[in-house]
């Protein structure tokens, strides 16, 4: 009779070993629920609380789902006949087993039919179909076992008090021994750190209380390189922040020097007037772009004032605008775009506001340049 069904077995089997866990689960939340329960009395840890509600769904279900398999869902010869027989059989499994020790013709004929129509059966065909009733009550376990060891745990951890728990009433302070706060003061921190081609001086890493100032630091370019501006969008290469009240880091970024060819030198007029020891004016002629005049000094006595003029200056295609520095310079030529650029996406310290504004900088002064050439 157990050849007749082999093939069945392990998809029965299967199915057993569903209902066995479905049903421990629900035994399980259970058992976590009164456990629970009992806890949120007690004096415990939140450690404590959590080891033992989570320790007693793991047992519970543990032992539960061998011995529910084992004495309620283990496959038979009697239970597999009846669940061969809702696959459309009328029956006729469960006669053929009842008829297992009858030799007579009718016994043998009835089980001749019974495994002939047994072959058309597919064990594929044999499903585990989860009843509502089990979804539900799964469910509501689940959610009171989950829920009171919620309760139990913030219980413990005293965020929450229920009302067996006594205020503990705190001790009026005594006047003349106060005592001193135990907590310390936030403190903050700040890193300065140097790009490519240069370095920082100072000290680098500064911890000291929110609210607090650091200590200065100075940003030093590599000969043939000038220093163009901190990542945060300072533009002093010394720098000593104060009332700090969060930590940051910042790094310096330096752009290639670019060295601007001097113009021709003018000639002074000579000449003071007569007799006045005025000084002459002195004349530049430019060199390539637009020159800048030229300044020259006179000395002259008596009549025959004689007077020296010198007068050079550069010529640079700098226009008069706020982007000069020193009268020739324009600061422009200075900074290498593209290495200040690449600064800036790469600084992780720098909120994506912070970058934008520092690029939409950049591309201001990319533009004023090439208007200026």
């Amino acid at each position: 009779m157990e050849d007749i069904f082999k093939k069945y077995y392990k998809r029965l089997k299967r199915i057993a070993i569903l209902k066995s866990i479905c049903l421990s689960v629900i035994f399980g939340f259970g058992v976590n629920f009164f456990v629970a329960l009992i806890m949120l009395f007690l004096d415990l840890s939140v450690g404590v609380v959590l080891g033992i509600s989570i320790g007693s769904v793991v047992l519970a279900i543990g032992c539960a789902a061998p011995l529910l398999y084992h004495f309620k869902f283990k496959p038979t010869i009697k239970s597999m006949a009846s669940a061969l027989d809702r696959q459309g059989l009328e029956e006729r499994m469960v006669t053929m087993v009842e008829l297992e020790n009858d030799d007579s013709n009718i016994a043998q004929m009835q089980r001749e039919n019974a495994v002939k129509k047994l072959e058309g059966v597919n064990p594929k065909s044999l499903r585990f179909v989860l009843p509502t009733i089990a979804v539900v009550l799964i469910s509501v376990a689940t959610i009171l076992g989950v829920s009171m060891t919620t309760l139990s745990t913030l219980s413990a951890a005293d965020i929450i008090q229920m009302p067996h728990q006594d205020v503990e009433q705190e001790e009026p302070e005594d006047p003349e021994n106060p005592e001193e706060p135990d907590e310390e003061e936030e403190k903050v921190s700040v890193l300065y750190e140097a790009g490519e081609h240069g370095r920082v001086e100072g000290e680098l890493f500064q911890e000291f209380e929110k609210g607090g100032s650091a200590k200065a630091v100075v940003a030093i370019p590599e000969e043939g390189y000038v220093f163009s501006f901190w990542s945060d969008g300072v533009f002093t290469a010394e720098r000593q922040d104060q009332n700090v009240m969060s930590s940051f880091s910042v790094t310096a970024i330096f752009a290639k020097e670019i060295v601007v060819g001097p113009g021709e030198e003018g000639g002074g007029q000579e000449g003071g007037n007569a007799g006045s020891g005025q000084q002459g004016g002195g004349q530049q002629s430019g060199g390539a772009g637009d020159g800048q005049e030229g300044e020259g000094g006179g000395e002259g006595e008596g009549q025959d004032g004689e007077g020296e003029g010198g007068g050079g200056a550069s010529g640079s295609t700098a226009k008069d605008n706020n982007t000069v520095i020193d009268g020739n310079t324009d600061y422009h030529n200075e900074i290498d775009y593209e290495a200040a650029k690449d600064a800036i996406l790469k600084d992780d310290t720098l909120a994506q506001e912070e970058k934008d504004m520092l690029l939409k900088y950049l591309e201001t002064l990319m533009e004023d340049s090439k208007n200026n050439q």
